[in-house]
């Protein structure tokens, strides 16, 4: 937790650092200098790094435990390393905008931007001739990336901490870690704490059919009053820290006596219910508590959809739209490699917003979480997608379009404006 919440802060604030300088720095025609971005990949590569520390900790904390490792191999995790990397990138980028949009805010560039506000809204064309673009840039960055996601991120990063100190078993913190991991960037630790966290909240997955639920449920019912007997026969076995499925089938039969019971789940109905393949105690107590493991599964599907909200929504969509548009705008007044860098950065953003819509759909954490919460998290999905491909657009039409400028509602801007 310390060295997650440390590593977001120095990630953070040489990011911050990078972007200040960049108003000094950049210049309209090729845009931010070089060394800037090779700074921001020390950064990267200084964050990885660590994450892969923690990553190898971990594995290392539950070898020879029956959970279902939560660490698979490096190899398995690559994908999310380098969206992690991306992520970063993608910060950076967004704090470089501002600086750029002042080095190119002359009469021409004012012009072209009034004139693009009022074919595509009348109404909100006289504040943003008021503000000129860097200026809405800029707040746009301060409120969805600096105030959204470094101090709030900072905030759940020392709460995570102080829960860790605070609770006598430090894994109840697992949804506050993965939360501060998220922060981070090290997108790869977070998936692997969720999955822990999975693995002891005994989730029922999300096509598991009623019947069985119902099943579980009923069984619990009894076999709580069993474990709240204080029998020391059960509770012997359970003081390794849990039971493999096979084991816990056999004490199931054993407490109840009725192993021709059709109320007894059978070992092929416990693996349908138990991705994980391992019962621990605190999964016996959940699922011996009806509709317990249902609210834990929903409360993970919720911080996750939130967290995808503040992240995407908040900052990756706004930033999109800002990109594109400064694109438009200063296409014919930057070199071959300034458009070649804007390029970049947009579709770094816009990879970024699809790694993070595509998991809040399909991962695990939202296919155990319910209907309802599902229904949001794929709600949320498809509008992360249409807003990239509505900026996938954007950029094509630029090179499309005589003007270089593109409108939803009024297509191509003409050369009259």
């Amino acid at each position: 937790a310390n060295a997650a919440k440390w590593s977001g802060v120095v990630s953070w604030t040489c990011l911050l650092v990078f972007c200040s300088l960049n108003f000094f720095t950049v210049t309209c025609n090729t845009g931010t200098p070089w060394y800037l971005y090779v700074a921001g990949a020390f950064v990267v590569v200084h964050n990885k790094r660590l994450e892969h520390t923690l990553l190898t900790q971990l594995k290392a904390e539950y070898t020879g435990q029956r959970f279902g490792d939560p660490v698979p191999d490096m190899s398995a995790l690559a994908v999310l390393l380098v969206f992690g990397s991306l992520d970063l990138l993608d910060i950076q980028s967004d704090g470089q905008l501002p600086g750029q949009a002042l080095a190119c805010d002359d009469d021409h560039f004012q012009a072209r931007w009034s004139n693009a506000w009022r074919e595509a809204s009348p109404l909100v064309a006289p504040l943003a001739e008021t503000l000129h673009f860097w200026g809405l840039s800029l707040i746009v960055f301060v409120l969805t990336v600096f105030l959204a996601q470094a101090l709030y991120g900072f905030w759940m990063a020392w709460k995570a901490e102080a829960k860790v100190q605070s609770c006598q078993n430090p894994e109840d913190a697992l949804p506050e870690l993965a939360s501060g991991a998220n922060w981070a960037s090290m997108l790869a630790l977070e998936q692997c704490l969720v999955k822990r966290f999975q693995a002891r909240i005994f989730i029922v997955p999300g096509n598991v059919s009623p019947f069985l639920k119902e099943k579980k449920e009923r069984l619990g019912q009894e076999i709580v009053e069993r474990l709240n007997s204080k029998d020391v026969s059960v509770l012997v076995p359970l003081s390794q820290g849990g039971l493999t499925l096979a084991q816990f089938g056999v004490l199931v039969r054993k407490m109840l006596g009725k192993p021709s019971d059709p109320e007894v789940l059978t070992i092929a109905e416990l693996k349908k219910l138990v991705p994980s393949g391992f019962v621990s105690i605190e999964a016996m107590r959940s699922f011996t508590t009806k509709g317990s493991f249902e609210q834990s599964a929903q409360a993970l599907g919720y911080m996750v959809a939130l967290q995808t909200l503040r992240r995407v929504i908040l900052e990756n969509i706004f930033q999109m739209l800002l990109s594109s548009s400064f694109f438009m705008l200063t296409f014919t007044n930057m070199s071959q490699l300034g458009q070649a860098k804007l390029a970049m950065t947009m579709m770094i953003s816009v990879g970024t917003a699809l790694q993070k819509g595509f998991d809040l759909a399909f991962g695990g954490a939202m296919q155990e979480a319910g209907k309802q919460v599902h229904r949001f998290a794929i709600a949320l999905s498809l509008v992360i997608l249409l807003f990239c491909g509505f900026t996938l657009m954007r950029l094509r039409m630029t090179f499309v379009c005589s003007t270089h400028m593109w409108n939803l509602t009024s297509g191509c801007v003409p050369d009259s404006l």
